[in-house]
């Protein structure tokens, strides 16, 4: 039982899941100013929850291929589709579970934008996963579902009007872009032998990573520009100078996940700039005075 239960976490997905709704809570506390009423909170993580589930499963199901040539030794665990330890039809009901249950919430307890977004978010992501990774601008869309569930979010909470969401979904947009270079170069090896297109396999893991460096690099202008815009505190631009940087770690940590393509070099990688992203988000939490 407790073997079976490891494997659904890791296929899943859920370490990566935890950060993705962290961002998402992070996004609450930011539209709400302060701590966002219980409702709204509980309901769009379990509808983030449930979406992101359901997208992760296709994704497994469809590079179960490329993930048996990149996920070997310690990566195996991340789909265990590629080992035997998930059957193919386990691995389609792990996929139409949250999807129907998503969809009966989103139905039933909210209204037909938040339904039609939901949709909408798990209609391009799943054409991403079947369709998307042959194109070079492959990466570009993930991100961009993601954000499109962050609108879900302000939406539900009625605040779709403050001039503060843009930033915060750009902002995690660039953020979300530069890391799926940085998983895409882990996956480098099995990218390349299923014919993805993608920008590590077009343009070689070491060229691919100056996309990932220029949109870490952008993140700090964005929070520039939010400090004039929104009239920030002038103590965000101590944060946002942090921000600016942390640009020259992760352009470091994201060199050498090109030269080694390991484990820990993603880890190393992605770590930094998440930090960079969750320190910006500090920057607009200062900023607007959230909680005070």
């Amino acid at each position: 039982m407790k073997e079976q239960i490891k494997t659904v976490v890791f296929f899943y997905r859920i370490h990566r899941m935890m950060f993705i709704l962290l961002f998402a809570a992070l996004l609450m506390v930011i539209l709400a100013r302060g701590i966002p009423d219980v409702d709204h909170a509980v309901l769009g993580l379990v509808l983030f929850t449930l979406a992101l589930s359901s997208v992760v499963a296709v994704n497994n199901i469809q590079d179960v291929l490329a993930d048996k040539i990149s996920k070997k030794g310690r990566m195996e665990v991340l789909n265990p589709l590629t080992t035997g330890k998930f059957t193919t039809r386990q691995a389609w009901l792990a996929t139409v579970i949250p999807l129907v249950l998503g969809l009966l919430i989103a139905g039933v307890w909210t209204n037909w934008r938040i339904f039609l977004l939901f949709a909408g978010f798990y209609i391009f992501s799943s054409l991403y996963n079947v369709w998307g990774k042959r194109y070079v601008a492959g990466p570009f869309i993930p991100p961009a579902c993601l954000a499109m569930f962050f609108v879900l979010i302000a939406v539900l909470m009625g605040k779709e009007d403050d001039p503060a969401l843009w930033y915060v979904v750009f902002i995690f947009y660039i953020f979300m872009v530069a890391g799926q270079i940085g998983t895409d170069i882990l996956d480098y090896e099995g990218d390349k032998a299923a014919g993805y297109r993608r920008p590590t396999v077009v343009f070689g893991p070491h060229k691919a990573v100056y996309i990932s460096v220029v949109m870490a690099a952008l993140i700090p202008f964005f929070l520039v520009a939010a400090y004039v815009d929104l009239h920030l505190s002038w103590l965000s631009l101590f944060v946002t100078a942090l921000v600016f940087v942390l640009v020259l770690p992760v352009s470091s940590r994201f060199k050498q996940l090109a030269a080694e393509r390991t484990l820990l070099s993603s880890k190393k990688a992605l770590g930094t700039l998440t930090m960079q992203y969750v320190t910006a988000m500090a920057s607009l939490i200062v900023g607007l005075g959230t909680g005070c």
